[in-house]
């Protein structure tokens, strides 16, 4: 399989238009939010609601987690790419990522090598790339009592902490806990919040700067810089 290095990845035209509808989605829902105080509200077929309050924590991490799991499905398709290009620049000809020899295994390790990669999150030692992967991760395996409101005369922290971290793989709990995302979210001031919700997304979007368009045109960037470093460093 020939994949030229210069090329971009399909995948970048498909994820621009995910993130638009999901842009759109959020701005509708900000909207209502804030023209109805979050209480209860009519008929809105644009959205979906019929008679009911929104819980905006909630459906911002429900959305921005699809945003991110879309972003997750970009980077691991520019991976591939890569691994063929890296594959390709060393005149290694690849049948399949699962023969004999190991080929799973070292497709997972350059991919996983790759996303430590491109920009470093201030004041941690993980790239936006691992952090957008744990996101995605956080949102995809949350626990079932995710986003809810507990009662902090049953529940404290700790265990609200404990119950999070038990759901994640290591890799996305370290990063996780690294970066304090596993803690109560104490949301924007402009909206109300309850101090014990936990939701992990939403407290990384601030961290990677809560425009998705922004975040998309940051692994735009990092698939260039990975395909040139992909052909050329391997030689």
């Amino acid at each position: 399989m020939e994949i030229h290095y210069l090329m971009a990845s399909e995948c970048g035209g498909h994820l621009k238009l995910v993130i638009d509808g999901i842009n759109s989605m959020i701005e509708s829902i900000e909207s209502t939010y804030k023209e109805t105080n979050g209480t209860e509200f009519g008929d809105d077929s644009k959205l979906g609601y019929i008679g009911c309050a929104i819980d905006l924590n909630f459906e911002l991490e429900s959305l921005y987690g699809l945003a991110l799991i879309a972003m997750q499905n970009y980077i691991s398709a520019v991976s591939l790419e890569c691994y063929i290009i890296s594959n390709n620049a060393q005149g290694i000809r690849i049948i399949s990522i699962e023969n004999k020899d190991n080929g799973l295994k070292r497709f997972k390790e350059f991919t996983k090598e790759l996303r430590k990669k491109g920009n470093i999150v201030q004041n941690s030692q993980f790239s936006e790339i691992q952090l957008i992967w744990a996101l995605a991760n956080a949102y995809k395996h949350r626990p079932e009592e995710f986003g809810l409101i507990l009662n902090n005369v049953l529940h404290d922290e700790c265990w609200l902490m404990d119950m999070q971290t038990k759901s994640y793989k290591s890799d996305t709990k370290d990063i996780l806990t690294s970066l304090n995302l596993l803690t109560p979210f104490d949301g924007d001031p402009e909206f109300n919040y309850c101090e014990w919700e936990i939701y992990p997304v939403l407290k990384g979007m601030r961290i990677l700067g809560g425009d998705l368009l922004e975040v998309v045109k940051r692994l735009h960037e990092w698939e260039k810089e990975q395909k040139l470093n992909s052909h050329y460093m391997t030689k």
